[in-house]
């Protein structure tokens, strides 16, 4: 008897037609620092700022207490030197101080001074490594005269370059040939400390907090992330609860409505309301007086178009008698079939202008004056 074999799991059925795909958006994988981006740097600036103050104002102050032994040891070259160490950190200390009020204070403009004063501490502290090191090996004359002075009386320890094991005198005083020795022998071991000091304690950690300032600066402008400050503006000049009404607009502000004598008239009245005008403070006498008659355009002044016509034709019909064409007479006759016939004029041209008709069928054409 055959065996009937297991059905098929098939992810689609063939007796219907395959589903349409649906487009869909490939998922993206946001990267390690896309990540740490997205959290609000606030907290970590002002933590790395308050660690650098303590840092450089104990540089700054040992370099102090160095300038005061270089001048007690008539080292001028590194007198100079410390005097210049000093005042790179203090002035490095001044700006994270600052730094640290002004991301405290959620100001905008005090953020944006901080990002480009980081620039500037990081560059201080950076140069003052190098001319740590560099004056490491170029004074090192000097620097070892000092050092066999120093640990003649057992004074190593009031320069920062010789506190550590390898330099003589940090404990007690010593001999002048074990000073010399031992100061040669602690500088060869510790010269390739200064050169790595230079990256490790200086350019490295400066550049990392720089670059962590500015990346707090760009979130602060970024209006997708919680970091944003634009809101936090101060309101300095203007109309406080216009500038309230601005922000909660998105920024847009309603435009002011110009007034008549602020606009400079384009439009200038035309002759039509100005002669209407002129009119009604005017006082017509009797009942036969007639309006005055505009000689100029009506719309408005246009000085591409042609200028308007300043006086009509004459009228081509007059209840006038003993002129061509007059009423009834033989040529009215024959144009017209029958009573009451209208003569034609060409030879009047009256100034008035205007459309005259008489009815003179026999008849004296002043009878008929009341109706024209």
């Amino acid at each position: 008897m055959p065996i009937r074999p297991a059905p098929l799991k098939l992810k689609y059925d063939n007796r219907f037609p395959l589903p349409i795909p649906s487009a869909k958006k490939p998922v993206k994988q946001q990267s390690f620092f896309a990540t740490l981006y997205k959290a609000n740097w606030k907290n970590v600036i002002i933590a790395l700022a308050g660690l650098n103050v303590l840092r450089y104002a104990y540089a700054s102050y040992n370099a102090y207490e160095d300038a005061k032994v270089d001048l007690t040891e008539h080292a001028s070259k590194l007198a100079t030197v410390s005097i210049a160490l000093c005042v790179m950190y203090a002035v490095a200390v001044t700006i994270e101080i600052y730094g640290i009020i002004g991301v405290s204070a959620k100001t905008m403009v005090l953020t944006r001074a901080y990002a480009f004063l980081a620039f500037i501490s990081a560059v201080l502290v950076t140069t003052a490594s190098v001319m740590r090191a560099a004056s490491f090996f170029l004074n090192a004359e000097e620097l070892m005269y000092e050092c066999v002075s120093l640990a003649l009386t057992g004074h190593s320890y009031t320069k920062s370059n010789f506190r550590g094991h390898l330099w003589p005198g940090t404990t007690s005083p010593v001999g002048l040939r074990q000073a010399r020795k031992q100061c040669v022998s602690a500088w060869t071991q510790v010269s390739w400390t200064q050169i790595v000091a230079v990256f490790i304690f200086g350019f490295f950690p400066a550049m990392i907090h720089y670059l962590m300032v500015y990346t707090y600066y760009r979130q602060t402008t970024d209006a997708s992330h919680s970091a944003y400050l634009m809101n936090y503006q101060p309101v300095s000049q203007g109309n406080p609860r216009r500038k309230q009404r601005e922000q909660r607009n998105g920024g847009y502000t309603r435009v002011a409505n110009s007034t008549e004598g602020d606009m400079p008239q384009t439009n200038p009245r035309s002759a039509r309301r100005r002669n209407n005008r002129a009119g009604n403070g005017s006082v017509a006498i009797g009942a036969s007086a007639a309006a005055p008659t505009a000689a100029t355009s009506r719309g408005i002044n246009r000085p591409h178009r042609p200028p308007a016509l300043t006086q009509l034709e004459g009228p081509i019909f007059t209840p006038q008698k003993g002129i061509i064409l007059q009423s009834a007479s033989m040529m009215s006759s024959w144009l017209s079939p029958g009573p009451p016939t209208y003569g034609v004029n060409l030879a009047n041209r009256n100034i008035i202008g205007g459309i005259v008709s008489s009815c003179s069928a026999g008849l004296r054409s002043a009878r008929y004056d009341k109706f024209v």
